[in-house]
């Protein structure tokens, strides 16, 4: 189960395999339900575990089925669950920083989906935060209303220009710098109205 999701290069089609998008969201959500599997116990027998890579990217995978809210809820649920910063503070082996890497993208409010210039947008823990690109280009990150219970993103303009894509790619924002302005709020707002994420073994 907790592999069935990473065809990530073909998300489209693992929801068209699953019934569509309800069904997809419900099979996601039964990833982070306690008492599903039979192992995992350190982490509620859950069919989704932390501490393993095929994993990482489930959290966020709610995002292709248009309900962002879902990738902020359930992957800021897992940093704050799993991750301390303690000795043992990891979910599981570092593997040359996976996992340290893991929490930075969620707290910067991107995850970079493998192999493509897609980068899923779930919600930055800072109010300002400036990413040195080299040379002078930058990528700079403000949020109004960050606090511990005020976390859904309520809008989100990219650039200067008001978006309502669940995503940006790399061009957007990486190539040459730009801009991620959000607004957070305590309850889950419907701002992602746009385009879904890319498939791009769908799309070729």
């Amino acid at each position: 189960m907790e592999y069935s999701f990473n065809a990530h290069h073909d998300v489209s089609k693992l929801i068209e395999y699953s019934g569509g998008k309800a069904s997809f969201v419900a099979r996601l959500e039964a990833m982070f339900t306690p008492g599903l599997s039979s192992g995992n116990s350190q982490f509620g027998n859950t069919l989704f575990n932390p501490g393993n890579e095929p994993s990482f990217a489930t959290p966020y995978l709610f995002n292709f089925a248009g309900r962002q809210d879902l990738s902020v809820k359930y992957s800021r649920a897992v940093a704050r669950s799993y991750y301390a910063p303690t000795e043992t503070g990891l979910p599981g082996n570092s593997d040359a920083g996976a996992m340290e890497s893991w929490v930075l993208w969620n707290m910067i409010g991107l995850y970079p989906l493998t192999g493509q210039t897609t980068f899923l947008v779930a919600s930055p823990w800072f109010s300002d935060l400036t990413i040195n690109l080299g040379g002078d280009k930058k990528l700079v990150i403000t949020a109004e209303n960050v606090g511990q219970e005020s976390y859904y993103v309520q809008s989100l303009s990219v650039n200067g220009k008001a978006w309502d894509k669940a995503w940006v790619s790399w061009d957007d924002v990486f190539a040459n710098g730009g801009t991620m302005d959000f607004v957070l709020g305590p309850e889950p707002a419907d701002w992602a109205t746009g385009d879904l994420p890319p498939s791009p073994a769908s799309e070729a």
